[in-house]
């Protein structure tokens, strides 16, 4: 069996590629190394841009195509929002035309939840109207209409990300997540800056069991859109008071930014009665893995890409 992962050296990418290599996986991965630098020794790697049909020119063919490759700023696609359409948009024409072309069993690609923008503290299901705020978002949900009406035997999934975390996750990379940018300035011993009141929430889930979601959707013959979170939220406030405890950091509070939405949480309920997946990493275990692992600079057998 084999698997091509677009993105596949950045930090979701990554933990794809090593469960895949695990299962015994033959694993390709087309990245243009923008900000990903995670190489696995199990793994081939190609240089190339999705966004350039050519890069697909040397590929073989794939039983599983798992596209990550995107830009991913909120804050970045509010002022270029040109580069948002033909990263995400484009990049995955592309991606989607090479699959079917060879043949792929299922294409899996990395949608948000950014899709549903601001929905209150309700769980969201997938069947909620799109309320995107950012072309980010507004991108994302384009890609997700891109196969209809195509009538090819590729299966086509939409993972709706929510706020994914772990190992890996660089928070030096102007993209990063919340959580790594707090446990970096908590081990530094710098303010942990909150923009807004910190009252916002956000279903964290950690990314071994986003893969191990994910792969089940793969491998058990799903198609169409999918959440993958916990169905468990907590707020950012909470989130820097755990961090500033363990590294003795203190809080401070900023303007909140042009993109960011309050609330978020999923509802896992479509994933779970689809293939029986669920989140099992409680969030401070999730959290204490992560801080370890920021703390002690596991390699887990990845090398960095100079």
């Amino acid at each position: 069996m084999s698997v091509l992962i677009t993105g596949g050296a950045g930090f979701i990418g990554s933990h794809f590629v090593s469960f895949f290599a695990s299962k015994g996986y033959k694993v390709t991965v087309l990245d243009n190394f923008a900000t990903g630098r995670n190489l696995h020794a199990d793994a081939t790697y190609v240089v190339g841009d999705v966004t350039d049909t050519s890069a697909f020119d040397t590929l073989s063919t794939f039983d599983f195509v798992v596209h990550l490759a995107a830009a991913i700023s909120v804050a970045e696609s509010m002022t270029n929002p040109a580069k948002y359409q033909r990263s995400i948009v484009e990049g995955s024409r592309n991606v989607f035309a090479y699959a079917v072309r060879t043949g792929a069993r299922a294409v899996l690609s990395a949608s948000s939840a950014a899709v549903y923008g601001d929905c209150g503290t309700d769980a969201i299901t997938e069947a909620y109207r799109y309320g995107g705020i950012s072309p980010y978002a507004q991108a994302k949900y384009d890609m997700e209409g891109i196969p209809a009406g195509d009538t090819s035997a590729t299966r086509f999934i939409f993972c709706r990300f929510f706020n994914v975390f772990g190992p890996r996750q660089d928070p030096s990379s102007p993209y990063t997540g919340v959580m790594s940018i707090f446990i970096d300035r908590a081990l530094r011993g710098i303010p942990i800056t909150i923009f807004g009141d910190g009252e916002q929430t956000r279903d964290f889930v950690y990314v071994k069991d986003l893969v191990c979601g994910a792969f089940a959707l793969l491998d058990g013959g799903a198609s169409g859109v999918f959440n993958i979170g916990t169905g468990r939220s907590t707020a950012v406030q909470r989130l820097a008071e755990i961090c500033a405890d363990l590294g003795g950091s203190e809080i401070v509070h900023a303007e909140p930014r042009d993109g960011d939405i309050k609330y978020s949480l999923s509802c896992p309920e479509k994933i779970f009665e689809t293939v029986g997946w669920r989140a099992e990493t409680e969030f401070l275990d999730g959290l204490k893995a992560t801080w370890q692992w920021a703390k002690d600079g596991d390699s887990d057998g990845f090398t960095q890409r100079q």
